[in-house]
């Protein structure tokens, strides 16, 4: 049993320079065993980066509502992540263990995740014997331009897709065959 105790469990430095694309996320279950619904056993997830030198909360839990089952959490750190150096943390903190059975975290993942382009038609053009792709450009509010776009084809329709190209382009025009997909 611990009285006005603070502790935490704190990830290693993850290396985030030079990604300006893109968001990162952190996913994490949470659940909570709770004897007493006093609200003053605290559980926060924080996360700190090189520059600043300080830890941002993102999200708190307690007690006061007693004990819950498990939580899937998505969170967006972006903000404190990206093109930097950070960790993630949680905090444990209250006034007296002896109200709280424990804090149980679990499935603790950090992943990039870019806005792919949108809108992926298709145009049989008969006359010519070819399909025509066309899509919007990825994405809304990103910093710089995309150099270009890889083209894939499923050529048996198993889902074991195949670069076949790279284009600067929004659109890409190819040879039809029975069964081809796209991506």
């Amino acid at each position: 049993v611990m009285a006005d105790y603070f502790a935490t469990l704190t990830s290693y430095p993850f290396c985030a320079q030079g990604i300006t694309e893109g968001r990162i996320w952190l996913d994490y279950d949470i659940s909570l065993e709770s004897w007493q619904h006093t609200g003053n056993e605290l559980m926060h997830l924080e996360v700190w980066n090189w520059i600043d030198h300080e830890w941002v909360r993102y999200k708190s839990y307690s007690n006061t509502d007693g004990g819950f089952d498990w939580l899937d959490e998505h969170l967006d750190i972006s903000e404190v992540a990206i093109d930097n150096i950070f960790k993630i943390r949680f905090v444990a903190e209250g006034e007296s263990s002896f109200d709280i059975l424990g804090w149980y975290i679990d499935n603790i993942y950090v992943y990039r995740e870019c806005t792919a382009p949108s809108n992926l038609e298709t145009e049989h053009d008969y006359i010519n014997n070819q399909v025509e792709l066309f899509w919007d450009p990825a994405p809304e509010g990103a910093t710089r331009q995309l150099a270009s776009y890889n083209i894939y084809r499923d050529l048996d329709g198993l889902g074991e897709y195949q670069l076949i190209a790279t284009t600067p382009d929004t659109f890409y025009i190819d040879k039809p065959g029975t069964g081809y997909l796209w991506c």
